[in-house]
């Protein structure tokens, strides 16, 4: 998996509004509650309650949607891209770049916005 490109201001791939909720997990943050907005394979779209600094690496646990029902439990190494305050979402946007997702997360992200392979 690639982990380039979220952040340049060019959108390499196709991203798909996600809502949903997840966690990031980093020494001296601890375990934060975010809101999903949302994702594309090689990152993701979060809104969270304080303003990263670029570059910082976090886990993030969430649970991406299955087709044609269900969830899978994901937890990725992410780095962050970009953050922004937003003044209509409550926090800052921050925009995550995966690190190592896996087949099986990036195959469900590929069905969820339906890239093909």
């Amino acid at each position: 998996m690639n982990d380039i490109g979220y952040g340049n201001g060019r959108r390499a791939h196709e991203r798909r509004a996600l809502h949903g909720a997840a966690e990031i997990v980093a020494e001296g943050y601890g375990t934060v509650p975010v809101s999903i907005v949302d994702i594309s394979v090689e990152g993701m779209r979060i809104v969270a309650p304080f303003n990263p600094r670029e570059g910082v690496l976090f886990l993030l646990k969430t649970r991406l949607p299955l087709r044609p029902s269900g969830s899978l439990g994901v937890e990725v190494n992410v780095r962050v891209a970009n953050s922004i305050l937003t003044g209509h979402e409550d926090g800052f946007t921050v925009g995550l770049t995966f690190l190592n997702l896996s087949d099986e997360a990036e195959q469900a992200i590929r069905g969820y916005i339906r890239v093909p392979d």
